[in-house]
């Protein structure tokens, strides 16, 4: 997976704009993706170690003191933001926003969200994490926009919700087949004919989702939920890659990334551009397996 990073963040580098930080993470107190970033010869070092990094190409969040303390030891001289990334952004709800540094750091040409949490839904309609991203976009439609972006994302592949909340997802799902055939046709093919049919009928009784199912349930919502949210605002996104990973006795995972294109015009045209983000939720669709491989 951090291949697949590394592959993007050179990419976006290539292109950044002036101004514009490349990289924002959530590295945790090893700081793994920072140093493959140092590795790769991404961001330099000084004879004495130190990151030479003058204009604040990676910056960190991280609130907990002991992995802050860990960062600084690690990387001298590494931008680290000590706050969580919820109040990165002031929360979820579009009634406060971060401003400053804060703003300018969340405008990065690659946001890592490589969260340690679920997919919650109190409801099974609204989802906070996609409000919560949906603010990371709106900060780099601001003027000087940064029309070209990417977001990684990794969550728990667990899907443990109660009926009430599944049949509301099944009903949203099933809604969206209707907007897009060749997206039902791909839910169908990777979910297999019994779950599509339980989400076209809105039937979740008795249903006890399997490990695989819950990951590939989430490896189509989640990305659908986020193309749903920002297409309106002139956001054409590719769901680049979309992947479930975690053997037996290891947690189940999965990982996303997402490019996110500005096109204005495509306001007009809204729907246009969900359609085209439907097409690509299940393109590249695959598995780790347990020897680390594609399958």
């Amino acid at each position: 997976v951090r291949a697949l990073w590394l592959e993007n963040i050179r990419e976006r580098k290539a292109h950044l704009a002036d101004n514009t930080p490349l990289y924002l993470t959530l590295a945790g107190a090893e700081g793994h993706d920072i140093q493959m970033l140092i590795d790769e010869g991404l961001i330099e070092r000084t004879e004495t170690g130190a990151i030479l990094d003058p204009d604040g190409l990676a910056v960190a969040v991280e609130s907990s003191p002991d992995a802050v303390r860990q960062l600084q030891e690690k990387f001298i001289g590494l931008k680290i933001i000590e706050k969580n990334i919820k109040d990165l952004v002031r929360g979820p709800r579009p009634i406060r926003w971060p401003d400053g540094d804060d703003a300018h750091c969340c405008r990065a040409a690659v946001i890592n969200l490589d969260l340690n949490e679920m997919f919650e839904s109190p409801d099974g309609t609204t989802f906070p994490l996609v409000d919560l991203i949906g603010k990371f976009v709106v900060l780099h439609e601001e003027a000087p926009t940064v029309g070209n972006w990417s977001l990684f994302l990794t969550l728990h592949g667990e899907a443990a919700w109660h009926d009430d909340v599944l049949r509301r997802v099944f009903a949203f799902l099933n809604e969206n087949f209707g907007i897009e055939p060749e997206f039902s046709a791909h839910c169908r093919a990777f979910l297999g004919e019994d779950i599509h049919r339980r989400i076209t009928e809105g039937n979740v009784a008795g249903l006890d989702l399997t490990r695989e199912q819950q990951q590939k349930l989430l490896m189509v919502l989640v990305p659908k939920k986020i193309a749903g949210a920002v297409h309106g605002q002139g956001w054409d996104i590719q769901i680049s890659e979309n992947i479930r990973y975690g053997s037996d006795g290891a947690a189940p995972m999965t990982t996303w990334v997402i490019n996110f294109n500005w096109n204005p015009a495509g306001r007009a045209t809204p729907e246009a551009l969900y359609r085209s983000a439907l097409r690509t939720v299940l393109a590249n669709a695959r598995q780790i397996d347990a020897q680390g491989q594609f399958s």
